[in-house]
């Protein structure tokens, strides 16, 4: 046995065709998604793809996204400030993309290392 893992980081489904070669052979799939960055039409095409072609699980990483130590882990018995990480996720879902549908399919997403 050579390696224990083997981590691919491919061009975005739909840049090219090779990625979608890999797909059945993955035992795990991993689709990063910068906040803020990533359209959410571009998203939902590559997932839908991914399950078409892919037998593996697949895990959704959303990367982007600034906390502070306001409002992380708030939990409360009563209605929620609204300061908390998933009320500040659905206030950025909610938002117009940065970049429109057209744009997202033909750039690739500036990936950074997680911090």
């Amino acid at each position: 046995k050579l390696a224990d893992s083997i981590v691919i980081d491919s061009s975005p489904v739909g840049a090219t065709a090779e990625v979608l070669e890999l797909v059945p052979h993955a035992d795990v799939i991993v689709v990063l998604a910068r906040i803020g960055h990533t359209a959410i039409a571009a998203a939902q095409r590559t997932v839908a793809i991914l399950r078409d072609l892919a037998t593996a699980p697949m895990v959704l990483v959303l990367s982007g996204m600034k906390l502070d130590k306001e409002g992380y882990y708030e939990y409360t018995d009563r209605h929620t400030s609204g300061s908390g990480l998933l009320s500040r996720w659905r206030d950025r879902r909610n938002k117009p993309s940065e970049v429109d549908d057209e744009q997202a399919a033909e750039e690739e997403p500036e990936l950074e290392p997680a911090e």
